[in-house]
């Protein structure tokens, strides 16, 4: 092959630009405004970004197109690794060796480029040669013929092309990985594995027992189930999981069960949202435009017997076009692919029942508690030993803050709040949420202050005005639907929403995200449209709330309205609170006097969840004290089955808060929450590490714990507990066994003194303790030993099994009849 410069400031060749243009991702546009091309000329080329900005550079400099000036700008844009390539190969050439750059391209490029060329100009040798070949042999005229031929590739062929091309668009997901703006990381670095809770055949409770790794391992390529149903809250890592998968099986991690894998596909459903044909996904997503493969090839290599297939169904809930009638709903059910191992993510409110079957193993993620915060820092930071003191600091503030620590269980909060914390320690002392959030976008417009300077064109305009703030709160606010909000618009919406400057700020900044999106519509020539649409949505949806939250607050400002909760009502009457956990909260945090309109909407219409969240933005002492004694004129329930461990860290917070006000709260309701009780403190602890000061301005205490067989010295605990809580009347246990005889180590003239009245409700009847001596009583009567074993009975029919034999072991049995006895102590 010739050459046509052996120097640094020789003019950039074909192959290089190809070559280069293959490993060129998210960068690709500041490349092209680095090498002076316009904007105009950079949208032009958005379908064939890379390997177009590359060639129209070198079309419109010419001569000026050297090595030299490509360098610099690969320098510019952190692309270290491009620049040493580049220089690499020149040395070698220049020292008159082969050099991998300048080689012939293999096979796969060679074939690539060839395409390329072919699509721009077809020389007229060609066309006449193509002519009188469909002439002679078809005997067809040239307008009738195709405009050109390929002999089909044999199988093996294909299936090394199509494995090529696979890792080819998996390594180039895998460099365009952003977990949060502005963070450079490989997936391998950042990822952590979490445990994964299973749902029991023909049971209603999850069991916790697998690890990630350990169930891909271990079910997912052998002999469990074909089809795996992987449930995820927004923001626990499903999408991070696939991609870890894919990267995995591209690097050929030998320890990973990917190792297994002849074709992994990973098939981004949120990019292809009506395409309803599989093998049109793949084409569209997988592989490369202009690739040989035709759909009958891909299908043929995919039905091949002796080939493990994995499918990656990430995002099921964004798919819209789920029915009987595409490839996704017959690859879920099992008429397509039978054989194939197939994971499909959706999120818990997405969950399409008509779907479900015996053949699909339903798992969900779990939230990042302590030890996998721990890991993630390790991994990700890599901390010296005295940057260890530090992260543990870090995840003692999490677990200290109440607002923090519950979002820092999701692992997306966690890795923007831990990277961010890192820069900016201060951070860690906002007690709000929203204060949080303003700081982060601060950072955020750091971020493109820095690229203007980067870039010599100044720091002027990179604020972010009121004006500009309120028109995307706008758009945020205006998308959002009772069901579900809309979560991304086209470019050119926005562009003509926000203006160029706008547009480009926020997506600089990173507060923006550009997807290309297939859609499966035909042209008027009757041909299925392959050009993707430039869809533009916030890098996060409780960025989105964020700025949804400053529209409201402004809207209801304007209004100066005497009663705010008419203005909010027109405003939120079609708003869902379950789809906007964090829209209502941003609100309160924003402005107090909208916060106490806002509560009082949310809790005549939605009860006391969504307002208990409300409260903790809220930093004025006295407003706070206000909205206490509106939201618990109730009880407050904290359950671990139906709360969230955000939700339960509010309720604790709140609790918390109503004993430093000394506010009367008439009751108080723990389901399946008790941990221990550390009696010298006067502190609860629940099972999550939730922990509640003595409930000293509390009339009632619940507690209910399906199930649970209360040892003596536990009973005993929350006795003493209880005689510590001055203004606690009632003490009640509900759905347990508690022990028979009540040992008189309790703190008997406590609790005697201030007359606690203390119950053991089970399922048909309820006991009351009475105080001297300690006996169980019901009406006109003593417990015996036989209605205790009937409530047992009872229990057990009705709930999870527990260790009977240890119950009875607790009571004395000599008016126990002897077959129950023996029935229930084996």
């Amino acid at each position: 092959m010739a050459f046509e410069f052996e120097t640094k400031h020789g003019i950039v060749d074909e192959e290089t630009l190809l070559i280069l243009s293959k490993k060129l991702t998210h960068e690709w546009r500041d490349v092209g405004k680095h090498l002076t091309l316009s904007d105009l000329d950079l949208d032009e080329l958005e379908s064939n970004k890379n390997y177009g900005m590359l060639r129209k550079w070198k079309q419109l400099q010419s001569k000026d197109a050297t090595y030299s000036k490509l360098t610099d700008v690969l320098e510019k844009v952190n692309r270290q690794d491009l620049v040493t390539l580049v220089n690499e190969e020149i040395e070698k050439r220049s020292a008159g060796h082969p050099t991998k750059l300048h080689e012939a391209p293999s096979e796969p490029v060679a074939k690539k480029l060839k395409l390329m060329k072919a699509s721009e100009t077809e020389s007229e040798e060609n066309i006449t040669n193509i002519q009188a070949k469909y002439v002679g042999e078809v005997g067809s005229t040239f307008t009738d013929a195709p405009t050109s031929f390929t002999s089909p590739i044999p199988i093996e062929e294909s299936l090394q092309l199509f494995v090529q091309e696979l890792k080819q668009t998996y390594q180039s997901m895998i460099r365009a990985f952003r977990p949060v703006p502005h963070l450079n990381a490989s997936v391998n670095e950042i990822f952590v594995d979490t445990r994964l809770e299973e749902l029991e055949e023909n049971a209603h409770y999850w069991e916790n027992r697998w690890s990630l790794s350990s169930y891909c391992r271990d079910a997912v390529l052998k002999k469990d189930a074909q089809r795996l149903l992987l449930i995820g809250n927004h923001g626990f890592g499903k999408s991070t999981l696939c991609l870890q998968v894919a990267y995995e099986w591209v690097t050929a991690v030998k320890s990973s069960p990917t190792s297994e894998i002849d074709i992994l596909l990973f098939i981004r459903l949120q990019e292809v949202p009506d395409v309803k044909s599989i093998y049109r996904m793949i084409k569209l997503l997988l592989l490369p435009k202009g690739c040989k493969l035709k759909d009958e090839t891909i299908e043929e290599i995919l039905r091949l017997p002796q080939l493990r297939v994995v499918l990656l169904l990430d995002g099921l809930d964004k798919f819209s076009k789920i029915s009987n009638k595409c490839d996704i709903y017959s690859i879920i059910s099992g008429n397509l692919f039978p054989k194939a191992k197939v994971v499909i993510t959706t999120s818990p409110d997405h969950i399409n029942s008509s779907l479900l079957g015996e053949h699909i193993k339903m798992m969900r993620m779990t939230e990042f508690d302590e030890s996998v915060q721990y890991r993630y820092i390790i991994k990700a930071a890599a901390p010296s030993k005295s940057e260890h003191e530090e992260c543990e600091t870090l995840i003692r503030v999490f677990k200290e803050n109440y607002l923090l620590g519950g979002l820092c269980n999701v692992p997306l909060f966690f890795t923007m709040f831990f990277h961010l914390l890192k820069g900016n320690p201060e951070l860690a002392k906002q007690k709000s949420i929203t204060v949080f959030y303003d700081c982060m976008r601060k950072c955020f417009f750091n971020r493109v202050k820095n690229v203007k300077i980067a870039q010599m064109k100044g720091s002027s305009n990179v604020t972010e005005d009121s004006y500009l703030c309120l028109r995307l709160g706008k758009i945020a606010f205006d998308d959002f639907d009772e069901m579900s909000p809309n979560l991304s618009w086209s470019k050119k919406h926005l562009v003509e929403k926000l203006g160029r400057n706008g547009y480009e700020t926020y997506t600089t900044s990173g507060i923006l995200v550009q997807d290309k999106v297939f859609y499966e519509s035909i042209d008027d020539a009757q041909h299925f449209n392959e050009e993707p649409e430039l869809r533009v949505r916030f890098f996060d949806k409780t960025m989105q709330e964020y700025y949804a939250a400053h529209y409201l607050v402004q809207r209801i400002k304007d209004n100066h309205a005497k009663d705010n909760a008419k203005v909010i009502s027109e405003y939120l009457k079609k708003l869902n609170p379950s789809n906007l956990k964090y829209f209502y909260l941003f609100a309160c945090g924003l402005d107090d006097t909208v916060a106490k309109a806002l509560i009082k909407f949310l809790l005549h219409n939605y009860g006391q969840d969504p307002p208990v969240l409300l409260i903790m933005e809220i930093e004025d002492a006295n407003k706070v004290k206000e909205f206490f004694g509106t939201i618990f004129e109730c009880s407050v329930t904290i359950n671990t089955t139906h709360d969230s461990k955000h939700l339960q860290r509010a309720k604790a917070f709140f609790v918390t808060t109503a004993s430093k006000f000394k506010i009367q709260i008439p009751s108080i309701e723990l389901h399946d929450l008790f941990g221990s009780l550390n009696v010298t403190t006067g502190n609860f602890e629940s099972k999550d590490g939730l922990n509640l000061p003595s409930l000293c301005y509390v009339k009632r205490l619940l507690l209910k714990d399906e199930g649970r067989v209360w040892t003596e010295e536990e009973f005993n605990g929350v006795l003493e507990y209880a005689a510590g809580c001055d203004g606690l009347e009632i003490l009640e246990f509900s759905h347990c066994m508690v022990p028979f005889d009540v040992s008189e180590e309790a703190d008997i003239p406590k609790i005697s003194c201030k007359k606690l009245y203390v119950q053991w409700i089970t399922v048909n009847t309820s006991f009351v303790l009475h105080l001297r001596p300690f006996k169980w009583l019901v009406p006109n009567y003593l417990l015996s030993g036989n209605a205790v074993l009937w409530e047992l009975w009872k229990l057990e029919k009705g709930g999870p099994p527990f260790n009977n034999f240890r119950v009875l072991d607790q009571l004395r049995y000599e008016n126990i009849d002897r077959d129950f006895y023996i029935k229930y102590s084996h």
